[in-house]
């Protein structure tokens, strides 16, 4: 069944409902084994040889990252954290930023809107040429595709929490791409 187009002209079509049945089955398998076992989805999918993000969206179930978790990307800002708080196989793609006095991560832009929220010192948020300076409790939500910067001009380190919404075309694991940067939020490695 035919539900419309696609990026780039491809067509797009309802899952058949015997592959959704099977994906059911897989995941009430997969849920009862994991208990059974007492595995978390990273054990199964390493035990299994399958992706961490294929257990969890196959299982379609909940993802918990522990607050000493998540997965870091790498940096060349000095002392710059950044970190996915879940797999790539959500809809949203929640962060964590965390800059060092002085550290800017610059030129982003990419698809999906995103939100980004002050939990810790005063992060400057450059959007599009206006500054913003989030502080605890402030929020500023970026529209698709325009280039934004995070930047820390204090004497103390400065944190936010986001997430990046998935455009609809993406497929569950596939990494945003960004007209600057391959990945959403996560990738904040300068452009040489």
């Amino acid at each position: 069944m035919n539900t419309g187009k696609a990026a780039a002209g491809t067509v797009k079509h309802a899952p058949h409902p015997e592959d959704e049945a099977a994906r059911r089955q897989l995941a009430t398998a997969l849920r009862r084994l994991r208990r059974e076992r007492g595995m978390s989805l990273a054990a199964a999918a390493e035990a299994s040889g399958l992706s961490r993000s294929f257990i969890v969206y196959s299982a379609k179930e909940p993802e918990f990252v522990h607050r000493s978790g998540g997965y870091r990307i790498p940096s060349s800002v000095p002392g710059a954290d950044v970190r996915y708080l879940a797999t790539a196989s959500w809809p949203i793609q929640p962060f964590l930023v965390t800059l060092p006095p002085a550290a800017r991560l610059e030129g982003l832009s990419h698809a999906g809107t995103e939100f980004v929220h002050g939990i810790e010192g005063t992060m400057t948020m450059i959007v599009d040429g206006a500054r913003y300076e989030l502080t605890p409790g402030d929020t500023l939500v970026i529209p698709d595709q325009v280039e934004h910067t995070y930047l820390n001009e204090t004497s103390a380190a400065a944190r936010v929490i986001g997430g990046v919404q998935r455009p609809a075309e993406t497929s569950p694991g596939t990494p945003l791409q960004g007209r600057q940067h391959p990945a959403p939020p996560g990738d904040h490695r300068p452009q040489p």
